[in-house]
């Protein structure tokens, strides 16, 4: 693949479906529109408003890892020289924006923390202020905002198209409530790239094992499913010790961790809730034989003696396994592979496997502990500049952040050949959301990870009995979506 085209290709695999847009409109509170004029570099698919706010644009950045804060970091008082290819990526896309529309970003930062950035935003609504602009949330408290009447709704706001290539046109669709988007992501984040789980393999390991099977052609041809990857698991696991005792120390087909759970689940293609075309959410994961035999076929690949869940041990011993050949696959996200940017031994990465064979395309699952979302409080006193700006960072998020993330940081620093950046194309393609993991229904989600780490297959009785609150939490949810909706 000719990787200067990878950011084009990647934003046109994400824009098969189009963004739900029923909500009505809104009067905008009030504006502050003036005389525009800038010298910063436009394309002709954009089109800035005409528009100078001479103002702050406060952006509250909130997320449970302490690095979320990597699209908005200030850059402006150090040195062109001594920043990053991405660093500098991230200071013209938000300097280019400043200047656009006569504004100062002023970044709000409460990262890893509990709840706190909800709290944030809930008060500011509540009494009535306009402390934000913006934000950045966690995805974990995007839910309890948005069914809160706490968030404005995105499509609402002037300036802004969330149908434009910019914008995740997945996230859109698979976000929307009653066709109203209270937050979503797109090129204004790289964030969210980073979350995505992925598999990574050891290219020694398959070499000394005289694999000779094409893992990138297995993916191309459809056949990446839970049994190759159980199959090829199984070569690589050795007692190496010889102490009948199988610990971090040992040799193992796969690394693993709790969260794979969520991703195995994602890449079969289920979800916890899915939402009707009438805007109704509907659990899903009780009475479906077909997900029981999913999570059940995952259970025993990881509990067969041919993986490690490097959580009952500590991270670092998972990073030395893998980067001294003692381990054939990793699972993880994009940005757990920075641990291996200095990994002598080559490696590639692969998306999650199908199911079965009989799975029609592969799916590709972001981690919801880490996600964010960017979002707009709905007590902003200028939804004018709101709109207009997110609008802007976004787009040029697409020409400088999106092609510095994929194809500058990523090309030779993380992955060492081409077909990694064909998986990449993949999962951009076939990235999906699931809502039932934000809604957290009952917590019934969470019985994924609590029967995971126990090894237990009891999923039909768990999720059975979990049902009728599930289902009755999710019931208020939707009633609070529906009124949240409803103001728009």
């Amino acid at each position: 693949m000719n990787k200067t085209k990878f950011a084009s290709l990647l934003l046109a695999a994400t824009m098969s479906i189009s963004a739900l847009s029923a909500c009505g409109e809104k009067t905008p509170a009030n504006t502050t529109a003036t005389e525009a004029v800038t010298t910063v570099e436009i394309s002709e698919e954009f089109t800035p408003a005409n528009a100078k706010y001479n103002d702050e644009f406060v952006l509250l950045v909130s997320g449970k890892d302490p690095n979320s804060n990597v699209d908005f970091k200030d850059f402006s008082n150090i040195d062109a020289s001594e920043r990053s290819t991405l660093d500098e990526a991230v200071y013209k896309k938000n300097a280019a924006v400043e200047e656009l529309y006569g504004i100062d970003i002023e970044l709000v930062e409460d990262m890893g923390g509990s709840n706190t950035g909800l709290t944030k935003i809930y008060t500011s609504v509540m009494s009535g202020t306009a402390d934000y602009d913006a934000a950045v949330i966690g995805a974990y408290d995007a839910v309890p905002l948005a069914t809160s009447d706490s968030l404005y709704e995105l499509s609402n706001l002037p300036g802004i198209n969330l149908d434009n290539s910019w914008w995740d046109q997945k996230a859109n669709s698979d976000l929307a409530i009653s066709g109203c988007i209270f937050y979503t992501t797109g090129d204004i984040s790289f964030w969210d790239d980073m979350q995505q789980h992925v598999i990574g393999f050891n290219k020694q390991v398959k070499k000394d094992l005289n694999i000779e099977d094409d893992f990138y052609e297995i993916v191309a041809d459809g056949a990446w499913t839970h049994e190759a990857l159980a199959s090829y698991a199984k070569l690589a696991t050795e007692d190496l010790n010889s102490d009948g005792s199988m610990d971090m120390s040992d040799k193992f087909g796969i690394i693993t961790w709790d969260d794979s759970v969520y991703a195995i689940f994602g890449g079969s293609g289920e979800k916890v809730v899915t939402v009707d075309k009438s805007g109704n959410m509907n659990l899903t994961l009780t009475g479906s034989e077909r997900i029981v035999d999913v999570l059940s076929s995952y259970t025993d690949i990881c509990f067969g003696g041919d993986a490690i869940n490097y959580q009952r041990y500590t991270a670092q011993e998972a990073i030395t396994m893998f980067s001294t050949n003692r381990a054939l696959f990793f699972l993880g996200r994009l940005q757990s592979l920075d641990n291996y940017r200095d990994m002598e031994t080559d490696y590639g990465i692969l998306p999650y496997p199908k199911y079965d064979a009989a799975q029609e395309d592969y799916h590709t699952a972001a981690s919801p502990y880490h996600m964010t979302f960017i979002c707009a409080p709905a007590s902003i006193d200028n939804p004018e500049m709101t709109g207009n700006v997110l609008e802007a960072l976004s787009y040029y998020g697409k020409e400088y952040t999106t092609p510095a993330y994929y194809e500058k940081t990523l090309t030779g620093q993380y992955f060492r050949d081409e077909d990694s950046m064909e998986t990449l194309e993949l999962m951009a393609a076939t990235r999906a959301y699931d809502l039932g993991l934000y809604v957290q229904p009952g917590d019934i989600n969470k019985e994924l990870i609590f029967l995971f780490r126990e090894g237990s297959k009891n999923f039909a009785s768990t999720f059975d009995s979990k049902k009728s609150a599930a289902e009755a939490s999710l019931t208020e949810i939707g009633e609070a979506y529906a009124k949240a909706a409803a103001q728009w």
